[in-house]
């Protein structure tokens, strides 16, 4: 159902890891990084595992949003990669939060 760019790839290790990445994703999760360490120093230095959890969905959903509008401005043909990993956060209940453990 999901293209093969927004998939999850284990490690040599068997973990998840930002290495590992396809480069779509990888992209997605920098550009989350600087969110969550906004929310984390300016919101809630030590949040509950439940906050934790929707930041973590939420500035991971924003981050591709962002660079879906920021390719699709470039004409680039990126952007539709990006929106597919935003409507994959959106809609797959087991991937945001194996992505949210890379956004540390």
């Amino acid at each position: 159902m999901w293209p093969s760019y927004t998939d999850l790839v284990r490690g040599r290790s068997g973990d998840y890891n930002l290495t590992a990445q396809n480069h779509e994703v990888k992209v997605v999760i920098r550009k989350a990084l600087p969110q969550l360490l906004g929310k984390l120093c300016f919101d809630d230095f030590y949040p509950a595992s439940t906050t934790r959890a929707a930041w973590n969905k939420e500035v991971l959903i924003t981050a591709a949003g962002k660079l879906k509008r920021k390719m699709a401005q470039n004409k680039q043909s990126a952007a539709a990669h990006y929106g597919r990993i935003r409507d994959r956060l959106r809609a797959d209940d087991g991937y945001y939060p194996i992505l949210g453990k890379l956004v540390r």
